[in-house]
């Protein structure tokens, strides 16, 4: 009975050690996997006449996107690179345009030229938690600043009032196609540099339900 005890402990360690070699190979293997590069690209460029006919080229103090008057201008325009693995991910795009000049201004230099500028790591086997950090766009509503992924060209004032864009650290979860929870540190409302003598940054936890037109 001993020697049978002791072969079957044989049997499991040996299958636990085989095991746990196996998921260390496969874990090894997804991270050899080659990563997909992506390169895209968005232009856009409007002309806006103002019936009230304010002084200078500028229609609104409030509005940033196509806010100029009586001209042919550039709104947006970008390049991005991406790099996607089932690991790790990172963007970088550059933009400008008079949307930048606008909703960008408090920037330093080069800054109010970045659009993003981020980099994220899978915590997780699932891949359905992760860890991003840098600039990236805003979660906040339904608008954003590429006017091809919006409902209508024009943004409503609550769009022109609300983050296009953060800049920090986020924690994002999500457990089906349809839920995600995510929690961010960002260095503002809408900043990239963290404005001098303001220590406190900003804290969101938000959970969101993704739409679905059918299923």
């Amino acid at each position: 009975m001993a020697v049978y005890k002791r072969s079957m402990m044989r049997y499991w360690l040996i299958s636990a050690l085989l095991l746990s070699a196996c998921q260390l190979r496969a874990q090894d293997s997804i991270w050899k996997q080659k990563p997909e590069l992506r390169l895209a690209g968005f232009l856009e460029v409007f002309y806006a006449y103002d019936f009230n006919k304010p002084q200078g080229n500028s229609r609104q103090p409030f509005l940033y996107n196509h806010n100029r008057h009586n001209e042919f201008n550039l709104n947006l325009g970008y390049v991005k690179l991406g790099l996607e693995h089932t690991k790790y991910r990172a963007n970088l795009a550059l933009h400008a345009g008079t949307f930048v000049n606008d909703n960008y201004a408090a920037e330093p230099g080069v800054l109010k030229h970045v659009f993003e500028a981020n980099v994220g790591l899978s915590l997780n086997k699932a891949n359905n938690l992760w860890l991003d950090a840098g600039i990236f766009a805003s979660h906040i509503g339904f608008e954003s600043a590429v006017s091809i992924d919006n409902w209508t060209l024009t943004r409503s004032l609550l769009a022109e009032n609300s983050p296009y864009f953060l800049s920090g650290a986020k924690l994002t979860f999500t457990p089906n196609s349809k839920w995600t929870v995510a929690a961010l540190v960002c260095n503002g409302w809408q900043r990239i540099q963290r404005v001098q003598g303001q220590f406190v940054t900003v804290i969101w936890h938000t959970t969101y339900l993704q739409p679905h037109c059918c299923g």
